[in-house]
């Protein structure tokens, strides 16, 4: 059983990188990953009926800190309202009655 409708999140970190970023094997390997999951994303974005964009530009994909995480939520929250309207309408017209 698959689903009807599809919503999905890209979380990618889509700010600008420069070489001289990458002076540490932390920052190194944060890079890959973010590389491995920004392609994933690519390839999920097609099979989403909706996908939900927060700006998470600058912040780490993998965090402790509580203040990151306040923003990630306001920005999830802000670009989920945004598409809400969209959603709401394709429910509606894909709802049995």
């Amino acid at each position: 059983m698959g689903a009807d409708i599809v919503i999905a999140v890209d979380t990618t970190d889509r700010s600008e990188t420069k070489d001289s970023d990458y002076h540490k094997v932390g920052s190194v390997t944060a890079r890959v990953i973010n590389l491995h999951m920004a392609q994933v994303d690519r390839e999920s974005r097609h099979s989403a009926d909706f996908v939900i964009d927060p700006a998470v530009q600058s912040v780490p994909a993998v965090s402790t800190s509580p203040a990151q995480a306040r923003k990630l939520i306001e920005a999830g929250a802000k670009a989920a309202h945004q598409i809400a309207p969209a959603i709401k309408d394709c429910l509606e017209k894909h709802t049995v009655k």
